[in-house]
């Protein structure tokens, strides 16, 4: 009796599995949404150059070369490939960063709607000059999308990505280099 009640339909222990594995995705990405930066709104539109200067104060100027040596003089005291190892959130976006051997592989998650997500995958190498890693054109891009009838289909998008990850005072910027989707996005784990 219970020899066929746990073996099943395997169109239904699949049809199951998606189900539980949406609400799972569902409640982990109302969990993340807390874990990203309030500041970094990636939702709305960036904010237009004003092309008005002020000409009777040099103050404009003077931030705006603050802010370009800063991020020209990058701290990487302290930072090491292991401190990019684990899971990285913002908002509905999640950074997976493991080691393989010499190679660093990153997973990346982010739903576009509860039926689809787009997904990328890195294979990066670490560099000590710089502490970042780089992935130097081999990221594969993929929409998962799940129909209504539990049928799953991954479409690949690209398999030719290029990007960066750096990752200083505790927070990872991903610097996609083939679709910049990541711009002003700020992940903490």
């Amino acid at each position: 009796m219970f020899k066929h009640g746990l073996q099943g339909n395997k169109e239904t222990n699949r049809s199951i599995l998606l189900k539980i594995q949406c609400i799972v995705v569902f409640i982990l990405l109302a969990l993340f949404t807390l874990g990203c930066d309030d500041s970094q709104n990636t939702s709305a539109p960036p904010p237009e150059n004003n092309k008005q200067v002020d000409v009777s104060s040099n103050k404009n100027a003077s931030n705006k070369n603050e802010t370009n040596k800063q991020d020209s003089n990058d701290n990487t005291e302290g930072v090491s490939a292991k401190d990019y190892l684990g899971t990285w959130n913002c908002e509905r976006c999640t950074i997976v960063i493991e080691k393989d051997g010499d190679k660093y592989i990153a997973n990346i998650s982010w739903p576009k709607s509860s039926n689809e997500t787009r997904e990328w995958v890195y294979f990066c190498k670490y560099d000590k000059e710089k502490a970042i890693l780089v992935c130097k054109g081999n990221g594969l891009c993929t929409d998962a999308m799940v129909y209504d009838n539990g049928k799953e289909v991954d479409v690949n998008v690209y398999d030719d990505g290029k990007c960066e990850f750096k990752m200083r005072e505790g927070v990872l910027k991903w610097h996609d280099k083939k679709d910049n989707v990541a711009k002003n996005m700020v992940f903490k784990k």
